[in-house]
């Protein structure tokens, strides 16, 4: 026969993973063993491989699904320049079935091309991401669907058609960011690997590899869908509905998606200067995507029932007023684009104030008056209460000083958080800050006589049992540092020494400046024994810890 070839190629033990060095843009984690009975065959022009794998034990992962599948007892065919995957049967993560067949085409390992590769199932995991695998569109998905690849590496097509299960146990979740660090939208996590340079190294240049997903999702009221506003400070539109979506996505084109999103049902998370959250609930709208996922066009309307709010400033046509405390219902009306959206505020009340002429027109009169009506949902949201005209500390650099009465803890956790994060990191946990707020507030009494302080610094630590806190006060609205005509920033100096390895006792040495209504503002010079836990329930404080029993 001249210069043929023919070799066999006989082994009990075939690697599976081997065959990811050529599959690799589509699939991956190839793993398992199979009994493989193949034959070589080479002439001048042409070399084929056949024979068949028997494959005891598979499985595999779809990249941009990130869907692993696995599959027992099934045989693949080669033919001459061909793959045939039968009829096979893939079973995911989960336990649910699929069907699964195809054809490969290929020149020995090179210039592959997909024929009608293909997976239909009545229930299956079809979507398992997270932002890390794309951070335009992820979550999770169990439903029917019926899956297609085609078309050679230079121009693979993959076509997914499904809906999600209407089952809440399923737990289907999809989360769309409203924006991105990202400057496109391509499909980069995958890492698109070039087929056949394993098997033959000629020193050619390999053929481009390119992709297109088009994904065609069908939503139902048991899939959620959460539209992350501001990841920052958690703005969220968790929504509930019906829609179909069409999302196209590549390696070498932006994310595309189209159609609409009909909520019936959901919650907005509201959050106000990035350190209070409130929870609206949506009562219906729409999401209308045209391409650009972050230029969708939104209709949403939310409400937020505010109980016993004081509504004693607003004006009546009656000399006696608004003594009693009502209910409002705070409705908030988005509108806009998906990454920047249009928050209108209206207010719906209950009792004497819904037939009172003059509240009436007071209340339509803040719909015109955009900044009139952000200070009294800001204030209804921080303190239950309608606030006069002439209480105007909450407008201006005075917003951050009132609000916080009711979220001084939460805020210094928050600040405490934002900063130690990259501090901590830079100097491998020697400096770190510290924020902590106190306040003195009667809204409505004693308006006039606001104060509140921040004290935050510096956090230096020496050793596992010694830490200095270097920083001051500042102080807001302080009548007595305004008459002292004191600076506003005074200094603050503590060393807190560690007493045990866990550091939930200390003794601290400090010198403070705070300030006290009747005797005004005061230097504290000190030394303190403290005791700290941390819990996440109030029952956890007087809970002992379980010993250990050793087995």
């Amino acid at each position: 026969m001249g210069n043929a070839l023919n070799l066999s190629f006989l082994s009990e033990r075939f690697k599976l993973s081997l065959l990811e060095t050529y599959l690799g843009t589509i699939f991956s984690n190839m793993q398992g063993n199979a009994v493989s009975d193949l034959k070589v065959t080479a002439g001048k022009s042409n070399k084929t491989i056949t024979g068949s794998v028997a494959i005891t034990d598979g499985s595999f992962k779809v990249n941009y699904t990130q869907c692993t599948y696995k599959f027992t007892n099934e045989t693949i065919l080669f033919n001459p320049d061909e793959i045939d995957l039968g009829e096979m049967v893939l079973t995911d993560t989960l336990g649910n079935n699929a069907n699964a067949s195809g054809r490969m085409y290929h020149k020995f390992f090179q210039d592959f091309e997909f024929d009608n590769v293909k997976l239909d199932t009545r229930k299956m995991l079809l979507l398992n991401t997270s932002k890390k695998d794309n951070s335009q569109f992820y979550g999770k998905i169990i439903g029917n669907a019926k899956l297609k690849i085609d078309g050679p590496i230079t121009d693979m097509k993959m076509d997914i058609e499904g809906e999600a299960s209407n089952n809440e146990l399923d737990s289907n979740h999809i989360y769309i960011p409203s924006s991105t660090g990202k400057e496109a939208g391509a499909i980069d996590y995958i890492e698109f690997i070039q087929f056949g340079t394993k098997m033959e190294d000629l020193g050619k240049s390999n053929q481009g590899t390119n992709i297109v997903v088009n994904m065609s999702l069908t939503a139902n009221p048991a899939c959620k869908i959460d539209v992350i506003l501001d990841e920052e400070t958690g703005d969220i539109i968790k929504g509930r509905g019906n829609g179909v979506l069409k999302i196209k996505a590549g390696n070498k084109e932006n994310l595309d998606i189209r159609g609409t999103y009909n909520i019936t049902g959901g919650e907005y998370t509201f959050n106000f200067q990035t350190i209070l959250k409130k929870y609206f609930t949506i009562s219906g709208g729409t999401i209308n995507w045209s391409g650009d996922p972050y230029k969708a066009a939104i209709d949403i309307k939310a409400k937020y029932l505010a109980e016993k709010v004081d509504v004693s400033s607003i004006p009546s046509s009656t000399s006696k007023g608004f003594k009693q405390k009502e209910n409002v219902t705070i409705v908030s009306h988005l509108t806009g684009e998906l990454q920047k959206p249009i928050i209108d505020f209206e207010f719906e009340v209950e009792g004497d104030i819904k037939n009172d002429f003059v509240a009436k027109k007071y209340l339509a009169d803040l719909k015109s008056n955009q900044n009139e009506m952000n200070k009294q949902v800001a204030s209804i949201l921080l303190f239950g209460s309608f606030i006069s005209n002439n209480q105007n500390f909450l407008s201006g650099g005075n917003v951050a000083g009132i609000a916080t009465n009711t979220i001084g803890g939460m805020l210094s956790s928050w600040l405490t958080n934002l900063f130690n994060r990259e501090l901590e990191r830079a100097t491998k946990g020697i400096l770190s800050t510290y924020v902590d707020l106190s306040t003195t507030i009667d809204l409505q009494q004693q308006a006039k006589q606001l104060q509140a302080n921040i004290r935050a610094g510096l956090k230096i630590l020496l050793s596992n049992r010694v830490q200095i806190l270097v920083g001051g006060n500042l102080d807001y609205n302080n009548p007595y540092a305004q008459l002292q005509k004191r600076g506003l920033l005074t200094p603050d100096l503590s060393i807190e020494w560690l007493v045990n390895k866990e550091g939930s006792i200390r003794v601290v040495g400090f010198n403070r400046t705070s300030t006290d209504l009747n005797l005004g503002q005061r230097n504290r010079t000190g030394i303190s024994l403290t005791y700290r836990k941390d819990f996440d329930k109030i029952s956890d404080i007087f809970r002992r810890k379980k010993k250990k029993t050793n087995p």
